[in-house]
Protein backbone atom coordinates (compact mmCIF):
# COMPACT_ATOMS: atom_id res chain seq x y z
CA UNK A 1 0.00 0.00 0.00
CA UNK A 2 1.44 3.30 -0.79
CA UNK A 3 0.92 5.93 1.41
CA UNK A 4 0.91 9.76 0.64
CA UNK A 5 4.09 11.82 1.68
CA UNK A 6 1.31 14.04 3.97
CA UNK A 7 1.19 10.59 5.72
CA UNK A 8 4.75 10.22 5.82
CA UNK A 9 5.95 14.17 6.63
CA UNK A 10 2.65 14.13 9.64
CA UNK A 11 4.68 10.80 11.46
CA UNK A 12 7.97 11.91 10.74
CA UNK A 13 7.04 15.62 11.78
CA UNK A 14 5.78 13.97 15.31
CA UNK A 15 8.59 12.41 16.25
CA UNK A 16 10.75 15.36 15.65
CA UNK A 17 8.18 17.46 17.90
CA UNK A 18 7.97 14.37 20.57
CA UNK A 19 11.83 14.49 20.71
CA UNK A 20 12.12 18.20 21.04
CA UNK A 21 9.97 17.91 24.10
CA UNK A 22 11.92 14.83 25.19
CA UNK A 23 14.84 16.63 25.41
CA UNK A 24 13.52 20.27 25.59
CA UNK A 25 14.85 21.71 22.57
CA UNK A 26 12.59 24.39 20.99
CA UNK A 27 13.92 23.98 17.38
CA UNK A 28 12.42 20.72 17.65
CA UNK A 29 9.47 21.13 19.33
CA UNK A 30 8.40 24.04 16.69
CA UNK A 31 9.97 22.19 13.78
CA UNK A 32 8.55 22.58 10.44
CA UNK A 33 9.47 21.13 7.07
CA UNK A 34 12.45 23.15 6.72
CA UNK A 35 13.81 21.98 10.20
CA UNK A 36 17.41 21.48 9.48
CA UNK A 37 18.29 17.75 11.47
CA UNK A 38 21.94 17.96 10.96
CA UNK A 39 24.22 20.62 9.76
CA UNK A 40 25.61 23.90 11.28
CA UNK A 41 21.52 25.51 11.45
CA UNK A 42 20.84 22.09 13.57
CA UNK A 43 20.56 21.71 17.04
CA UNK A 44 20.68 17.89 16.92
CA UNK A 45 23.39 15.98 17.70
CA UNK A 46 24.68 12.46 16.34
CA UNK A 47 22.89 11.05 19.24
CA UNK A 48 19.85 12.83 19.12
CA UNK A 49 19.67 11.74 15.37
CA UNK A 50 20.50 8.28 15.69
CA UNK A 51 17.36 8.48 18.52
CA UNK A 52 14.84 10.21 15.93
CA UNK A 53 15.55 7.95 13.05
CA UNK A 54 15.18 4.74 15.36
CA UNK A 55 11.58 6.57 16.23
CA UNK A 56 10.68 7.81 12.57
CA UNK A 57 11.64 4.19 11.82
CA UNK A 58 9.36 2.28 14.39
CA UNK A 59 6.48 5.10 13.75
CA UNK A 60 6.03 4.45 10.16
CA UNK A 61 6.20 1.06 11.11
CA UNK A 62 3.64 1.43 13.25
CA UNK A 63 1.08 3.34 12.29
CA UNK A 64 1.60 2.77 8.57
CA UNK A 65 3.06 -0.83 8.05
CA UNK A 66 5.78 0.59 6.21
CA UNK A 67 9.03 -1.31 6.99
CA UNK A 68 12.08 1.27 6.16
CA UNK A 69 15.51 1.27 6.89
CA UNK A 70 17.29 4.49 6.98
CA UNK A 71 20.43 4.60 7.99
CA UNK A 72 21.81 2.30 5.28
CA UNK A 73 24.47 2.30 2.82
CA UNK A 74 22.51 3.86 0.36
CA UNK A 75 21.53 7.01 2.59
CA UNK A 76 25.49 7.25 3.79
CA UNK A 77 26.63 7.11 0.15
CA UNK A 78 24.45 10.04 -0.82
CA UNK A 79 26.27 13.26 -1.86
CA UNK A 80 23.27 15.32 0.03
CA UNK A 81 22.38 13.30 2.99
CA UNK A 82 18.95 12.85 3.28
CA UNK A 83 18.68 13.56 6.85
CA UNK A 84 19.76 17.64 6.28
CA UNK A 85 15.87 18.67 7.07
CA UNK A 86 12.42 17.50 8.01
CA UNK A 87 11.37 17.68 4.19
CA UNK A 88 14.77 16.12 2.72
CA UNK A 89 13.86 13.12 5.30
CA UNK A 90 10.11 12.95 3.90
CA UNK A 91 11.05 12.37 0.27
CA UNK A 92 13.68 9.96 1.17
CA UNK A 93 11.00 7.62 3.06
CA UNK A 94 8.83 8.15 0.05
CA UNK A 95 11.70 6.94 -2.37
CA UNK A 96 12.19 4.09 -0.08
CA UNK A 97 8.51 3.39 -0.65
CA UNK A 98 8.36 3.07 -4.33
CA UNK A 99 11.63 1.05 -3.98
CA UNK A 100 10.18 -1.44 -1.28
CA UNK A 101 6.96 -1.12 -4.29
CA UNK A 102 9.15 -2.26 -6.78
CA UNK A 103 10.71 -4.66 -5.47
CA UNK A 104 7.54 -6.47 -4.40
CA UNK A 105 6.22 -6.63 -7.83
Amino acid sequence: MTHSQTDIYKQILTAVHELGEDLEITSLQNADDQTALIGSRSDVDSITLVSLIVDVEERLASALNLNVTLADERAMSRRRSPFRTVATLTDYVVELQGQLETSDN
